[in-house]
């Protein structure tokens, strides 16, 4: 060092020294601020970053479990669409059984000697009263009737 301070061989001081290790000792410490600082900057930008990934997920999950309660309901709705179409169908086909089973009781009836018209009636009151095994009894009579048809 060429300050006049130096001793005459080149070397520095006491003083100088001293003065050297405080300037160090600022530049360190303010290095030691700004790398504090920039640390505190990052944890906040990744908390940040974390807290809109948060919001961005529950709204994610928000919008995937309304489309479904949709779907569910659609799906719902079709069930008990079809549901109530199979069951007017179904009572369709039973009055048609019905129907059908009345109509041929009534032919038996007309050529059935006078004693079967007597059984005959009582078998229409019980029809009448509880036609569901009936209706099935003639259902399964039509079904084996049509499946020895097609053989």
């Amino acid at each position: 060092m060429t300050d006049e301070r130096s001793t005459n061989d080149g070397e520095p001081t006491a003083e100088e020294l001293r003065e050297q290790a405080e300037r160090t000792r600022d530049e360190l410490g303010r290095t030691a601020e700004g790398v504090a600082a920039k640390a505190e900057a990052v944890k906040n930008d990744v908390k940040a970053r974390a807290q809109e990934t948060k919001e961005r997920a529950q709204e994610k999950a928000a919008e995937v479990q309304e489309k479904a309660q949709e779907k569910a309901t659609e799906v719902k709705e079709r069930i008990d669409d079809q549901a109530a179409k199979t069951k007017i169908q179904l009572q369709d086909r039973t009055a048609q059984l019905q129907e059908k089973a009345s109509q041929t009781l009534q032919r038996a009836q007309d050529k059935a000697p006078d004693q079967w018209s007597e059984r005959a009636s009582q078998l229409a009151e019980a029809v009448r009263r509880n036609p569901a095994p009936y209706i099935a009894a003639a259902a399964v009579i039509v079904a084996l009737t049509v499946r020895r048809s097609r053989r």
